[in-house]
């Protein structure tokens, strides 16, 4: 590469010395035997010099390109072309072999090489290098006997058919590449035909605006080398969109008003025989005036179909993405159009969409959606562009493509960036909502497990406790209270000692009965062995008031859910009996799907609070820790109202009384 740069410095400055040279040498005979208009002519006098000066283009290109992208083929096809234009145009008439063959290497370059290896200098496949070697014989063939020249038709047919599959398989950039090409062949052709075509029918000698018109449109030869510069070097390739755009919509309206005069004036003119009435060209201006406007539209429309196809001109994409933003309330739902908006605008293959969050950065979106996020944007990449507001990065919009992005692509980006500074406010204070209520989920988790933890822990210390109280006092006094049996059949028959005997003994026993009641209360070892059926059923008929079990169910549960159970029945009850001693009771435990309803009621007073006492609240808290919800209510009933005067009343019935807890608990 080193080698070829080298030789790009001595030949770039060689071939351009060349062009100039034999430009200058051809362009003085043009000035100093320049003739008078003839009448059969189109262009003015300096036709022949602004030709001249048009063709010296493709050398001045093709030095820049030398210069620039050394190793790019077509580089050196565009200075061999702006050379050979150059002969061509010197040598004329005057040195006839010179001048063919140079017309030939020409016409051999700009039809069959540069597209053949346009843009990137290379062919595309193998089979289509083995269709360059015979290109490159038909040439050789061509400078050896001229009249093989007319192989370059097929030659070139083939060419044209490398670069249409070229566009079909290129990207993005690679299709605007082609695009600047074609286009300007079709600018220079085009204004050909046009002239031609108008020519014919103007009267001889043409008018002098014609003539003007016509060395203008000779300029547009320059236009074909210019437009292979920006396609080599990459540079402002999306402008050509926005060319060829707008150069649709002049035509388009050329067009039509050149139509419209053309049918009236000169139609109805001929027709009425008055083709100069002034009246007819009032008319046509009028005509124009009048549908000019909506015609412009729909001739607007139809060139940004052409033209981009299902995207649109770059600006107008920003201006649909604005409306959108104004439109949409879902931050995440204008994140997406704004990816899909950078990838547009830019002509890129991917766009990705992200905030900065605590010092870290979040992917929000992509456009294609699926496609991989990638890595977080870096400041120091050229493809990214950072949102911020007041000095604060919120985010950036990333992009993917082939190449470097424009002067002008950045400049989209940093509009659209500052039209999209509130939505990323918005999703940023978003997931930062999200992000806080997240970790209060995790909080209250925590603050869950903790609370079950402990409630296992007394539960676990509560059957300790009734283990040792059975194994260790329990059975001491039981052994206590078989000595004393012992003793008794061994004393005297003493009637006072034997009174204080059976005393103890009542009194061992009692304590006993008692002890036992305490270990049951602490745990109940039935509701570890039997199940919460036989435990609540036990506890109803143990209890000190008028209670009733209406229903349980007979299978097992999770150890958890039976003692949070069996617990809000030994509370519900144990509250009767202390509050309303006289009250009757009904106990209920039914299964709903995977829910275990606890539901304890009774005709008591009522009154029932939740928040006094410990009884309740730490039922709460252990029916919160496994998942459930407790709900306690309990109203007094209110009195009847007297009836109106004039007519007794009735008096009013006093509402019932009672307190009611319902237990919902996980059973799954």
């Amino acid at each position: 590469m080193v080698r070829l740069t080298r030789i790009a410095a001595i030949a770039a400055p060689a071939g351009l010395f060349v062009a100039a040279a034999v430009w200058v040498a051809g362009i003085v005979p043009l000035i100093t035997n320049m003739r008078p208009v003839q009448e059969d002519d189109f262009g003015t006098s300096y036709g022949a010099i602004v030709q001249s000066v048009a063709a010296l283009s493709f050398a001045l290109v093709g030095f820049l390109l030398v210069r620039r992208v050394p190793g790019n083929a077509v580089s050196w096809a565009v200075l061999a072309a702006g050379v050979m234009v150059q002969v061509f145009g010197a040598a004329g008439d005057d040195v006839p072999v010179i001048s063919d063959r140079a017309g030939v290497l020409f016409a051999a370059l700009i039809l069959v090489v540069i597209p053949l290896l346009f843009p990137d200098g290379r062919v595309l496949s193998r089979g289509w290098r083995w269709f360059g070697w015979v290109c490159a014989a038909v040439v050789g063939a061509a400078m050896v006997w001229p009249v093989a020249g007319l192989l370059l038709g097929p030659a070139s047919a083939g060419a044209l058919a490398s670069l249409v599959v070229r566009y079909r398989r290129a990207g993005e950039a690679g299709r605007l590449q082609v695009r600047w090409l074609v286009l300007s062949v079709l600018y220079a052709l085009g204004s050909l035909v046009i002239i031609a075509v108008a020519g014919h029918y103007l009267p001889r000698p043409t008018p002098m605006w014609f003539r003007v018109v016509v060395d203008a449109g000779n300029t547009l030869i320059a236009a074909i080398p210019v437009a292979m510069g920006f396609a080599v070097l990459k540079y402002r390739l999306w402008a050509i969109d926005v060319i060829a755009d707008r150069t649709l919509v002049l035509l388009g309206v050329s067009g039509f008003t050149a139509a419209v005069y053309g049918a009236i004036v000169v139609g109805i003119g001929s027709a009425a025989g008055s083709g100069g009435n002034i009246w007819l060209m009032v008319l046509a201006t009028v005509v124009v005036v009048s549908v000019l406007q909506p015609v412009r539209r729909r001739i607007e429309s139809a060139a940004h179909h052409v033209v981009y196809g299902r995207r649109t001109d770059p600006y107008l994409i920003l201006s649909e993405f604005s409306r959108q933003v104004a439109e949409t309330r879902l931050g995440t739902e204008a994140m997406s159009s704004c990816a899909h908006a950078a990838a547009a605008a830019t002509y890129a293959t991917a766009a990705h969409v992200w905030i900065r969050a605590d010092d870290s950065w979040q992917h929000i979106t992509g456009w294609p959606d699926g496609t991989p996020a990638g890595r977080p944007p870096m400041p120091d990449e050229p493809a990214n562009v950072f949102v911020e507001h007041d000095g604060t990065v919120l985010g950036a919009i990333t992009i993917v493509k082939d190449g470097v992005l424009s002067r002008e692509e950045k400049a989209l980006l940093g509009d659209l960036a500052a039209q999209a500074v509130m939505v990323f406010r918005n999703v940023a204070l978003n997931a930062d909502l999200h992000r806080r209520l997240a970790e209060l989920s995790h909080q209250a988790e925590e603050l869950r497990l903790s609370r079950q933890r402990i409630l296992t822990a007394e539960d676990s210390a509560r059957r300790r406790i009734e283990r040792d109280l059975h194994d260790g006092a329990q059975q001491r006094l039981v052994t206590l209270g078989i000595s004393l049996q012992r003793l008794r059949t061994r004393l005297p028959d003493d009637p006072h000692l034997l009174t204080r005997l059976d005393a103890a003994s009542t009194d061992l026993r009692q304590a006993l009965g008692e002890l036992r009641e305490l270990a049951r209360g602490i745990h109940p070892a039935l509701l570890t062995e039997a199940g919460l059926a036989d435990a609540v059923r036990s506890l109803v008929e143990r209890s000190a008031i008028a209670a009733a079990l209406l229903a349980v169910p007979q299978r097992r549960f999770p150890p958890a859910v039976e003692t949070t159970a069996y617990y809000v029945v030994a509370e519900a009850l144990t509250n009767v009996a202390k509050h309303a001693p006289d009250a009757t009771t009904q106990v209920e435990i039914t299964q709903r799907d995977d829910r275990l309803h606890v539901r304890v009621t009774d005709d008591g007073p009522g009154g029932a609070d939740q928040e006094s006492g410990t009884g309740l609240r730490g039922l709460r808290d252990r029916v919160a820790s496994i998942g459930g919800t407790l709900t306690v209510s309990g109203t007094n009933g209110t009195n009847g109202t007297n009836g109106t005067n004039g007519t007794n009343g009735t008096n009013g019935t006093n509402g019932t009384n009672g307190t009611k807890i319902i237990a919902d608990l996980p059973c799954a």
